[in-house]
């Protein structure tokens, strides 16, 4: 039986962190809105996007194998040891790996040209060129990504999450800010300018945070400490696995640099409004959660990570199903809301908009998938994620190469949501056979009653919508009120639903904001 006491202190703790992630993706929207404002859907944006592929790759591959395989290792030694073993660790941790990513970061500069002429072979020789300078010039964006990694796996470890949740404000503002203020003779470095620095400035005062908390950093390089190669040896399959999975992007770019042109940035925007979606819904959570689940692991308590883990998916249940089928219907009007200025014309706003209807079918399985590969990394089982992503590689390109082939750049966002629907429901049936049941019963009758509540509130968009259609109003005001009144009418309609059908979670929450209001 679900613990209510937990499911409040969950809740709780994810506060701050989902309202610096709520900047975050804020700052995320009005970002591509200035990209999109500026270089529209084009081939030099395309351009910016595949110099981008791979730093981002290595970025989220070095970001969740790090937090995979050092917070469990970080925490059981904070636990059962002292800080000043903390320290030794994570400092000759820290140290073997920026020398590694030193090294790998200048292996990829001197050879930018061959690499981009194999993940965009479509581009002309123009557009080929800038793509290999901006990659160049860009690789160094995952170094600092990955130290800023390493100094939050320490920070989680002291249950600090507030400073690595604001990491993607510094990032956007950044960006938006070189746009804005940086000379329009620099063209697209303006964005790569801005880009760099935005992963550089905030190394300063995560350090100055990971000091005050009382880490003190040693110049180690003890590689024969047992601890540091267990810590490396689970970081070895997570590597692997998050390459495997980030490695279906490069596939994507290669096939729609084939595509018509502005095929990369359409597909770009509408990935990123989706995925900014989901992870604003569901960081508070997971960044909370590894730790925790970690620190149950340790003590072997599997009863506490069946409850955890069924709370959190709970949670992502009730944002996620409600905020799917508004994206679905309100795409259109947002689409030209956030970027139909500028350079982005009205094609550009179909295509985008077809991408994310397709984009957004995954948006509650995206969600699910950090709950779901959380408890095997606080269980130290990356083996079984591994074989999972060789898995779901395959796939992805298989259907990659056939709905691309049929349906153009729909098929590519259509091929990404078929995939990540199989990895979560594949992944949850590994999961429940390791753990045991997650009260399967109470979970079901939960969803049913999320899923009734988000159906009669997409009638009520889908209503609005169609008639304000037929309204004579120009835009962007019809827009605008298209995605107002269905927000608020639609938001109204899901409580009222949820109420109706007793969604205890719905009680919850109203318990915990008048609590806070009254505060």
């Amino acid at each position: 039986m679900v613990n209510p006491m937990r499911t409040r202190k969950l809740v709780e703790s994810t506060v701050i962190v989902t309202i610096l992630t709520a900047f975050g993706s804020v700052t995320d929207i009005f970002k591509d809105i200035a990209i999109a404002t500026k270089f529209g859907a084009t081939d030099v944006s395309d351009a910016y996007f595949v110099a981008m592929t791979i730093p981002i790759i290595l970025s989220n591959v070095f970001l969740n194998a790090f937090r995979f395989g050092f917070v469990p290792i970080f925490t059981e030694i904070l636990l059962k040891q002292r800080n000043q073993v903390l320290c030794e660790i994570a400092s000759t941790i820290i140290n073997i790996c920026f020398i590694f990513l030193i090294i790998l970061c200048a292996i990829g500069i001197v050879a930018s040209s061959p690499i981009i002429e194999v993940i965009a072979p479509g581009f002309n020789t123009e557009t080929s060129q800038l793509c290999s300078k901006l990659f160049a010039f860009l690789l160094p964006y995952f170094v600092f990504v990955a130290f800023f990694a390493l100094i939050s796996s320490v920070l989680y470890t002291y249950q600090h999450f507030t400073f690595p949740a604001s990491y993607r404000l510094f990032q956007n503002l950044a960006i938006i800010a070189s746009i804005l203020f940086l000379s329009q003779r620099y063209g697209i470095w303006r964005l790569a300018i801005g880009t760099l620095a935005g992963v550089v400035i905030p190394l300063i005062p995560a350090m100055l945070i990971l000091w005050r908390r009382g880490f003190k950093y040693r110049y180690s390089m003890n590689l024969r400490n047992q601890t540091v190669r267990e810590a490396f040896s689970l970081t070895l399959i997570p590597i692997g696995s998050e390459s495997i999975r980030r490695s279906s992007k490069i596939v994507e770019r290669f096939i729609a640099s084939t595509m018509q042109k502005g095929a990369i940035s359409v597909l770009t925007y509408s990935h990123r409004l989706m995925f900014g979606i989901s992870t604003l819904l569901t960081t508070g959570i997971k960044i909370t959660m590894l730790p925790n689940l970690s620190e149950y692991a340790a003590k072997n308590d599997f009863e506490k990570i069946r409850e955890y883990t069924h709370i959190c998916i709970k949670s992502v249940v009730f944002v996620t199903i409600p905020i799917f089928v508004s994206l679905f219907f309100m795409g259109e009007p947002l689409i030209k809301i956030l970027f139909g200025r500028g350079e982005f014309d009205n094609t550009a706003v179909i295509n985008t908009t077809l991408a994310l209807k397709y984009y957004v079918l995954a948006l509650p399985f995206v969600a699910l998938l950090p709950m779901l590969v959380n408890p095997f990394y606080a269980l130290k089982m990356p083996q079984t994620m591994f074989i999972h992503m060789i898995l779901m590689l395959v796939i992805n390109v298989v259907l990659y190469i056939f709905l691309g082939k049929l349906f153009s750049f729909i098929g590519i966002a259509l091929a990404v949501s078929l995939t990540y629907m199989i990895s979560a429901t594949r992944l949850y049936m590994l999961l429940r056979k390791q753990i045991g049941t997650l009260d399967e019963r109470n979970l079901l009758v939960f969803c049913l009653k999320i899923v009734a509540s988000a159906i009669i509130m997409g009638g009520v968009i889908f209503i609005i919508i169609s008639y304000l259609n037929r309204a004579n109003i120009s835009e962007p005001i019809a827009s605008l009120i298209q995605v107002c009144l269905s927000s608020i009418l639609g938001l109204g309609t899901f409580i009222v639903a949820a109420f109706f059908l007793k969604v205890k979670e719905l009680y919850l929450v109203m318990d915990l904001i008048k609590t806070k209001l009254k505060g």
